[in-house]
């Protein structure tokens, strides 16, 4: 095979392989530009949730009754939280009644019901009201924010069957829409 024979050879195999080298080399962009994507995703999610973060105060937790507690709670995040989005935020009780391990998930009806949690105020630490964006009740439904250095006292009742037992302990955990959350244990006295 002369000189040319080898030059045609390589510039077939060339010609043959560049279609399959700018699949790949676009292949790898695509996916680069997807993992970008996903972890710009994940660092906006990560934003949010260092942007709203809560706080369940100590020893805010007080008892009525066996069924009607009240705790307050700070948001002492950098942003407020719209009180229509409280119907996504979650409450979990898990404690003791008649002897058995009892887990509720106890929604929010600022209306009330059998088992619930509402919002009995809204203020800033050293005030007795809300300065800002303030929280309303109408038949039109809720409106406000819970701002930044805001403390909510909220009512926690269970369900009528579902008493705690004296004596015995329970963790209360609260998130927010964002998955911003707090936990508080104590003992039933």
């Amino acid at each position: 095979m002369g000189g040319y024979g080898i030059i045609a050879t390589v510039a077939i195999i060339t010609i043959a392989t560049l279609p399959m080298i700018w699949i790949v080399f676009q292949a790898t962009v695509s996916q680069q530009a997807y993992t970008l994507e996903a972890i710009a995703r994940v660092s906006d999610i990560d934003k949010r949730t260092d942007s709203v973060k809560i706080e369940i105060l100590n020893n805010t937790l007080t008892w009525d009754n066996p069924r009607r507690f009240t705790v307050k709670i700070i948001n002492n995040g950098d942003e407020g939280i719209h009180f229509r989005d409280f119907k996504y935020m979650t409450l979990i009780f898990d404690y003791i009644s008649g002897g058995n391990r009892v887990i509720r998930y106890i929604p929010y009806n600022q209306d009330g019901g059998l088992e619930y949690w509402r919002i009995l105020s809204v203020y800033q630490s050293g005030y007795t009201t809300e300065l800002v964006n303030p929280f309303r009740t109408g038949p039109d439904g809720n409106s406000g924010i819970w701002d930044p250095d805001e403390i909510i006292e909220i009512e926690v009742w269970l369900y009528p069957t579902l008493r705690i037992d004296d004596g015995t302990s329970y963790t209360l955990l609260i998130s927010t829409p964002n998955g911003a959350y707090d936990v508080y244990r104590g003992v039933y006295q």
